[in-house]
């Protein structure tokens, strides 16, 4: 896109990308942290029922377990925290990273907002007099929310088709949606159940 027609480059896919990076490095790390610390303590500690109190220097009362065994238990719980909490962070980006396409899309043929695609040059739109956000952000949220089904479906309805390997793909992704809400609403706990107090 043209500097001097004051229009700014998109950075999106590169920021989105960056994101995804250093999201999937960070908790990578962790998780390897955390498997190398168990492997040390495996070497170190042959009987997992000894009191871990001489191996954490943290104060008792912040922890609730006595063995090193119920330490290690928890170093798995947390470990699984890790995988989920990335789960929930990756898809959260190809969400991002999708509604930067369909934006973009919709401002290179804005036409496709009236079923009327390629009828309105999209460039020249960009150049003189960009399209307010606002007109089009209700199509773009109903391709990036609900379940992949749905989405499929509005990408269709916006563009006339959408890419093949969302057929290929979509009960994959559906799992995915449906773990990372109960990540997020839920601690991976079962949403309707979490909001159950007895």
């Amino acid at each position: 896109v043209d500097k001097e027609n004051n229009v700014d480059t998109p950075q999106t896919f590169d920021q989105v990308t960056t994101s995804i990076l250093i999201t999937t490095i960070s908790l990578i790390g962790l998780v390897g942290t955390i498997m190398y610390l168990k492997k040390q303590i495996k070497k170190e500690v042959k009987d997992m029922a000894t009191d871990c109190a001489p191996y954490i220097t943290f104060p008792p009362k912040v922890w609730n377990f006595q063995t090193m065994q119920q330490w290690l238990d928890a170093f798995d719980e947390g470990q699984n925290f890790l995988y989920l909490n990335c789960v929930v962070a990756l898809s959260s980006n190809l969400e991002t990273f999708l509604s930067a396409i369909i934006s973009l899309a919709i401002e290179s043929n804005p036409g496709v907002l009236l079923k009327a695609p390629m009828s309105i040059d999209g460039v020249k739109l960009l150049k003189y007099k960009p399209l307010d956000k606002k007109v089009y952000e209700k199509q773009v949220k109903v391709c990036v929310e609900g379940t992949w089904q749905k989405r499929k479906n509005a990408i269709k309805d916006l563009f006339g088709c959408y890419p093949i390997e969302l057929d290929k793909n979509t009960n994959a992704l559906e799992s995915i949606r449906k773990m990372r809400n109960k990540v997020g609403h839920a601690f991976g706990r079962d949403i309707a159940q979490s909001r159950v107090f007895s």
